[in-house]
């Protein structure tokens, strides 16, 4: 691992109380990292949002567009899964009924991390 990278994931890990391990876990898929570089700028937004943007960011890389599927499916997962557990490590709160984010509150290390492995 590179030292820099390796620095930055332990900062990172160390500003949410989590084990390198468990960092990795919760940013282990490129859509949640999209997620949480958005939320940094962005710390109020709705899930349709989120979806669009995590879809759009990896169409654009693989030179496509993103199909109205992929769209259902990464907001699928936003709402029971990912903004549930971002939730849970103190990231943001997650209104469910208003499919809203609000009060995200992503360490600028965090963003950091992110920022470098998208």
């Amino acid at each position: 691992m590179d030292e820099t990278f390796e620095r930055r994931l332990e900062t990172s890990a160390d500003d949410l109380g989590l084990s390198v391990d468990e960092m990795l876990r919760l940013l282990g898929s490129e859509h949640v990292r999209v997620v949480v570089a958005h939320l940094f700028e962005r710390p109020e937004v709705t899930l349709e949002e989120l979806a669009e943007v995590a879809v759009a960011a990896t169409a654009a890389e693989e030179g496509r567009i993103a199909t109205d599927r992929e769209y259902e499916r990464v907001r699928i997962t936003l709402f029971h899964s990912t903004l549930p557990r971002l939730e849970d490590h103190g990231l943001l709160t997650f209104d469910t009924e208003g499919r809203v984010v609000e009060n995200a509150e992503i360490p600028r290390s965090l963003y950091t991390f992110v920022r470098t492995t998208a």
